[in-house]
This record gives structure tokens, sequence and C-alpha cells, in this order.
């Protein structure tokens, strides 16, 4: 029995690699139009000093609004956090007893979201201090709506990114997964709840784990420059997308009933997006808004017209005001689209961190 299993195990590796291999043969099926929306955004809310770097949101079930805050280089004096939004727009501490890691002694939750056990997963990247898979997945166990306790589910990651939940299957895209230490490599985790019951699930870091959902090697594709898959969002038709963070490759998976890889094809695949962060669908509209951290712009991929569009871009600037200061995070919350301003890295048209911690807002309709 014990053969048999490793037999099947094998298989599916083998399978998950051919997939990868042969992802590149359909690209580029959306249109990049050369019209611009050009619809400027507004001021949602000043975070304060005591958020240096926002980062992931997430609505609970009753439309409750969170941020995760990371806190990366002004970590020693703020730490990190989870906050939830009040009614003046205001975020306000929601948790911040995360668990450190062991080795590095820090925490940086990044991108989460409620799953259907009413439990907020959230992402913790470790890269920037420790690039040796020590990144996690967290859960904060909610009970009446408030946090009751924060434990690890997952760990083996390299640089946990985003999190997203469909069913009773939880996704999590790794920017940095890469095997014997190779380059332009990214992956996609997938796990169903119930493993979790079971205790910590360990992953086979740098190898080719049984929970990798799609492995990328964009070495071959067009000039990647950094980091691989960042964002994710699914569509009211239960198509995954992600986003590659280093060339802005948008990558559209197909999935079983069972939450489990089905078709894999390369939608936009140009050096005119280049960057992709983070995503997110409006059923409303069947687009899926994403962020070009890089290029201080915000793009919607329309899937009806089946071609991608910028909603505005702006030069550099510190978010004070409303404008894009190195967007990485969109949602959508009482009918606008709220972006977050990460501001924390030398990047692109971001030429430094400034005192301003912001968060933009766009009216759609």
């Amino acid at each position: 029995m014990m053969y048999a299993k490793k037999r099947r195990l094998t298989l599916g590796v083998l399978t998950l690699l051919l997939i990868s291999q042969s992802v590149a043969q359909v690209k580029g099926k959306f249109r990049i139009s050369e019209i611009s929306e050009m619809k400027q955004p507004s001021l949602f809310c000043d975070l304060g000093e005591s958020v240096s770097t926002p980062d992931g949101m997430a609505l609970d079930k009753n439309g409750n609004l969170f941020l995760s805050v990371p806190n990366f280089f002004k970590y020693e004096r703020y730490g990190s956090k989870i906050c939830k939004f009040d009614s003046l727009n205001k975020a306000i501490t929601w948790f911040d007893s995360l668990p450190r890691h062991p080795e590095t002694l820090r925490v940086h939750p990044m991108g989460m979201e409620f799953a259907s056990d009413g439990n907020l997963y959230i992402a913790d990247n470790q890269f920037f201090f420790d690039k040796n898979y020590k990144s996690r997945l967290l859960r904060i166990v909610v009970v009446n709506g408030k946090p009751v306790k924060a434990e690890v589910v997952a760990d083996g990651f390299k640089l946990a990114n985003a999190v997203r939940v469909k069913g009773s299957r939880i996704y999590v895209s790794d920017t940095e997964y890469s095997l014997k230490d190779k380059k332009k490599q990214s992956a996609i985790f997938s796990f169903d709840l119930e493993e979790f019951k079971k205790g910590t699930v360990h992953i086979k870091s740098g190898e080719m784990d049984a929970h990798i959902f799609y492995f990328a090697d964009e070495s071959g594709s067009q000039v990647r420059t950094d980091g691989g898959f960042d964002g994710m969002t699914f569509d009211k038709k239960g198509n995954l997308y992600a986003g590659s963070f280093g060339n802005g490759n948008i990558y559209k998976f197909g999935l079983t009933k069972k939450g489990l890889l089905k078709s894999t094809e390369i939608i936009i695949d140009s050096a005119k997006l280049g960057c992709c962060d983070g995503m997110f669908y409006c059923k409303k509209t069947n687009t899926i808004y994403l962020t070009n951290f890089k290029n201080n712009s915000v793009h919607a991929l329309d899937l009806d017209k089946q071609e991608l569009r910028i909603v505005w871009e702006n030069q550099d600037d510190d978010g004070a005001g409303g404008l894009l200061d190195q967007p990485c995070e969109p949602i959508i919350y009482k009918e606008k689209l709220l972006i977050v301003n990460f501001d924390t890295f030398v990047n692109g048209k971001n030429t430094k961190a400034d005192d301003k911690h912001t968060i933009s807002m766009f009216s759609l309709w």
C-alpha cells in the first residue's frame, strides 16, 4: 500500500511538471487596450504612523473590512497586526498577537481571506529576512466575530504572498518558490481545510511537494525581473486567476469540482503590463481589477470583452491626496474600489518610502 501511494504521488508530481512545461503554448488571449479610463482616485483614509507598511485586505461574511499590516522595516517599533475598519473608515487594531517565527522572531502578515469555517487565513512572509523557506500560513480562530487565538497551519513556504479560498480549499501563492535555488520559478499551493485538523502541514521545501497546485518556470518566458506568482482571484465560474509580479503575465486556471487543476492558459503575456501584484474580481461588472506595483497604475481585466484597460496611473507620489503610491492590493468595499499603497521599497516609479501611509479609492459606477 505504501509503495502504491508513493507511486501515485510520483505520477502526480510528473503531471505537474508536464503541465508547467506546456502552459506557454497558449498565450496572449486577451487584448491590451490603448484606451485609458483615467478615473482619478481620491483618499479613502490615512492609516497613520503605526501602519508603516499596509498590505492585504479581506472582507468577512458581514462585509466588514480588514487590513494586514506587516510593517517590515519598522517592526521593532510597531510590530505587525491585523486591523479592522470602523464606520468612519478608520483602521483599528483587531489582533496583534500573531505567532512569531521561532528563528527569525518576526511575523509579517500579507495576503489573507476568511474561509468557510469563519476563520481568517493569512500568509506570513519571512522572505525579506530569511530566504530559507521560513514563510508560513497562519490562522486566526474567530468566534462570534472576535479573534480568539492565532496558530500556524502550514510552513515551509519561501515567500508566502496571496491567499484565496474556494469551498473547502485554500490557495496560497509563493512568489519565490524554487527547486534547488533555481531562479524565475514560483508556485501556487492548495490545501483542504480538513488537513489542518491533523496539525501543522509541513511542506517539503524546495521540492515538488504534493500540495503544489501549479508550478511555473518562467525562465523561457518574456523577461522577468523579479518574483513570480503574487495576486490571485476567482471569477463567478470558479476559474482561478493569478498574476506574475516580475513580468505581468496573467494565468487562468480551470478547476475540477474538487478544486484541483484542470486546465491552464496565459491570457496576458505582454511587456505592456510588466507587473501584476494584487487582484480582485468584481461580479457586478465581470471584471478583475489588478495593481501594477512598479508603474503606480490600476488596470481592469474585462472578462466579457477579453481586454485589459488602464483605470489610472500616476508618477511618483506620497499618496497623501489619494494618488497611487506603490499600489499592491485592490478590493471592492461599499461600492468603491480601494487600493492599498504599499510604499515600502524603492522599485519602479517609487523613489523612496515616505511618511504617508494611505489607501486610495475609485468610484467606478
